[in-house]
């Protein structure tokens, strides 16, 4: 939760906002949304069985269940995990 008259995008760190660059970039090469490459990328990581995901919407879900038929490639996992430091582990998942 965000501090006292703080945003959420105040929260965003330099490191966040490159992530959501890769995830923008890579959407655009999939010709999907950011929401979908985020699932995707979940789904590629062997700790993460079954990703949350709350849809309010018949749209939202239809969305988000289209990222099952997005393949990432090892370079498109690495770019979305290059810019945090130190890197994403199985212990922060």
């Amino acid at each position: 939760m965000a501090e006292e008259g703080v945003t959420p995008a105040e929260e965003f760190s330099e490191e966040h906002w490159a992530v959501l660059d890769v995830l923008r970039e890579i959407a655009h090469d999939h010709d999907a949304s950011p929401v979908q490459i985020s699932i995707a990328w979940l789904l590629h990581k062997d700790v993460v069985t079954a990703p949350i995901i709350g849809p309010k919407t018949i749209d939202q879900l239809d969305e988000t269940v289209r990222a099952l038929s997005i393949s990432l490639s090892d370079d498109e996992i690495k770019r979305l995990e290059a810019p945090i430091d130190p890197a994403w582990s199985a212990d922060l998942l």
